[in-house]
């Protein structure tokens, strides 16, 4: 009897230190991951004929996390997890804007390098 009283005051312990709560049913991620995935499938056009269709591309992880957190009310579970997704979505976006700049980086390299040997 100790040791159960042990093992449920530890749990409770542990989840009184968790400030970003998810509010996922039974199905957890997977769940959210279908239900994420089949709205991407019936936001797409419909097929013209003969036409195969790709899967959609799976969720990322920040997207699921931030979803997970998210209130049907468009709210946030709590305020450190507000300002976390708002981090995600920052650092995204300096993530696509600096591989943009590498890739027109290399594309003007390139041709200046092709045009430097050919002219």
């Amino acid at each position: 009897m100790g040791y159960i009283c042990y093992r449920e005051k530890k749990a409770q312990s542990i989840s009184a230190q968790n400030k970003n709560l998810h509010k996922l049913s039974r199905g957890g991620y997977r769940k959210l991951e279908e239900k994420i995935l089949t709205e991407k499938k019936k936001s797409r056009p419909p097929p013209s004929e003969g036409e195969d269709t790709e899967p959609p591309s799976p969720p990322s992880r920040h997207q699921k996390w931030k979803l997970a957190r998210l209130r049907s009310s468009g709210n946030y579970t709590s305020e450190s997890a507000r300002e976390i997704s708002e981090k995600i979505v920052r650092y995204n976006s300096y993530l696509n804007s600096s591989f943009m700049f590498y890739i027109v980086f290399f594309f003007i390299n390139f041709f200046c390098y092709i045009v430097g040997f050919v002219g």
